[in-house]
């Protein structure tokens, strides 16, 4: 089983390889999107964390949930 996983890893990483030398290709776009609304959503968050010692966990769910759909409003553009 550790040979099979080994396996897939090298294909991957060679399916990844040629995806990454294509320069006309959307990958990039594309992780650079999932980053910043990964960022955009978690950094809140992560700040009030650190700097309000009583935060509640549903604040931080109200947070995430404002920061989620400010995200997709602005992506959308809806008025």
């Amino acid at each position: 089983m550790i040979w099979v996983g080994r396996l897939c890893v090298i294909v991957i990483f060679i399916i990844a390889s040629v995806l990454a030398m294509n320069p006309s290709s959307k990958v990039l776009e594309l992780v650079s999107y999932a980053w910043a609304g990964f960022g955009g959503v978690f950094s809140p968050v992560i700040l009030f964390t650190l700097y309000k010692k009583d935060l509640h966990w549903k604040n931080s769910i109200g947070i995430y949930d404002n920061s989620n759909n400010n995200s997709y409003y602005l992506e959308k553009q809806v008025d």
